[in-house]
């Protein structure tokens, strides 16, 4: 089954007033195709944001999933795929 797409530059600010409303903040480094659309060096939608981070809080997790079902997303549309890319970066990045 193909994962549902979508604009990151939507789909982002969602779901931080999703996660405003459950009175939860996550800040975090986002890498790969959400970036590049964000930053709109790329205009198509992703399958998902990979985050540069070494987990995702539990609470922000299980809303992620709530989010995620609620507007026909991957369950893993958040993800920390790759993470093991923080240890290559200098300590101070």
């Amino acid at each position: 089954m193909t994962k549902p797409v979508f604009e990151p530059k939507q789909i982002i600010p969602l779901f931080d007033q999703f996660l405003g409303e459950r009175n939860l903040r996550f800040s975090a480094v986002v890498i790969g195709g959400a970036a590049l659309a964000i930053l709109e060096i790329i205009s198509r939608p992703t399958r998902d944001v990979d985050l540069l981070e070494d987990e995702i809080p539990p609470l922000v997790r299980e809303a992620a999933r709530t989010f995620a079902a609620a507007h026909g997303l991957s369950e893993e549309w958040l993800n920390t795929g790759p993470s093991e890319l923080v240890q290559s970066l200098p300590p101070d990045w």
